[in-house]
């Protein structure tokens, strides 16, 4: 995770800037809205997608399945002309293709194993810590993830393949390290492991379930900003009520489970931005996302700004590398907090608004570039 407080000494003297022109008097602060979101959380085996046909030992599952439907040790998940997702350990998605099935073989946080007993699946690991163990089971093989990446594994005839990260694949008495690019098949005539590399672009044009994924990605993100401005916008400081910690935390807009961080944030393996809420409240602005509305307070110096009602809005799309860096982020945050944060970066035309001036790209140069914290 990167911590923009470590990182960036410019982001330090513009926050300090920033809130030196924020400061007002403390009777025009609208205190948060009352009644904080209640947390709900998500064991490791939430089924948290479903399209198509999917089914848990037979029983079919719906939309209405989504948080609700856990595939407890022992129990099988299964596709038929449908893909499913299911969570494992916090940041860590599991998708399935059609015509498979995974059996759960072990739930716990630092000793967390699936089998997959056909078809395929694609595991994405945004986040990875030094205690995890997660391994997937193929007939007559073991795969373990060793870092964060995306990680792909066939049943018959048994492969697994890296688009990025590392995996050590086992097989008899044979074990054998992947990386970005590698493939490996795991069967009799090819004892020794070897592995070849294999067209990342190519594969990625054509594979669906990665293209499904990447698009699953994409909306685990969008859902991960929405929890983060809920959870953050209810709480009197960077700590709301019901947030506690990393974990997976039920968003209401999104109607799934979403991945929420310790503290600071981290680009996924696909490359979308993932936050914490108290970094989200206290850097998002900053972060290359705006000050586009009608300046910093509306279009006077209070109007419907930062001292009226906050990050209200739902974010527009996922913030990916580039976004952050200064393009226009999806549909913006379509709030009132800071005139509406629209989406634009701070970097093209600068603090497009009425509040001091609208700092028209010439104010701090028009913080050309992306702003505060570009990774």
């Amino acid at each position: 995770m990167v911590n923009l407080l470590k990182s960036s000494a410019f982001g330090a003297t513009f926050l300090l800037l920033a809130g030196t022109m924020f400061a007002a008097p403390a009777d025009n602060y609208t205190a948060p809205v009352a009644n904080p979101p209640r947390a709900q959380f998500a064991q490791a085996g939430t089924v948290n997608y479903v399209e198509g046909q999917v089914n848990l030992d037979g029983q079919a599952l719906t939309q209405k399945s989504i948080g609700s439907a856990v595939v407890d040790p022992g129990h099988l998940l299964r596709t038929g002309n449908g893909k499913a997702e299911m969570l494992l350990t916090p940041g860590v998605f599991f998708r399935m293709g059609p015509n498979s099935a995974v059996k759960m073989i072990s739930p716990s946080l630092s000793d967390t194993r699936v089998q997959l007993v056909s078809g395929n699946a694609m595991m994405e690991v945004a986040d990875f810590q030094k205690e995890n163990h997660i391994q997937v089971t193929m007939p007559g093989s073991e795969a373990v993830i060793e870092r964060r990446g995306i990680y792909e594994f066939v049943s018959n005839p048994p492969m697994a393949r890296t688009y990025d990260g590392k995996l050590q694949v086992m097989m008899g008495s044979r074990t054998a390290n992947l990386f970005k690019g590698d493939q490996v098949a795991l069967v009799p005539d090819n004892p020794k492991l070897k592995s070849r590399s294999f067209d990342l672009k190519q594969t990625e044009a054509s594979d669906d379930l990665y293209n499904w994924s990447k698009l699953r990605a994409d909306y685990t993100a969008q859902a991960n900003m929405s929890a983060a401005e809920n959870y953050y916008g209810y709480g009197p400081g960077y700590y709301a009520p019901g947030w506690y910690g990393a974990g997976w935390y039920w968003d209401p807009y999104f109607d799934e489970y979403a991945f929420l961080l310790g503290d600071g944030f981290l680009w996924d393996p696909f490359g979308f931005g993932f936050f914490s809420p108290a970094y989200w409240g206290a850097w998002a602005p900053y972060n290359g996302y705006g000050f586009y509305g009608h300046g910093f307070y509306g279009h006077g110096y209070y109007g419907h700004g930062y001292y009226g009602r906050g990050f209200t809005g739902r974010p527009g799309g996922a913030i990916t590398r580039g976004s952050a860096a200064g393009a226009a982020i999806g549909g913006g945050f379509r709030g009132s907090g800071f005139g509406g944060l629209h989406g634009a970066a701070m970097g093209g035309g600068g603090f497009h608004g009425g509040g001091f001036g609208g700092f028209h790209g010439g104010g701090f140069g028009g913080f050309h570039g992306g702003g505060v914290g570009r990774r």
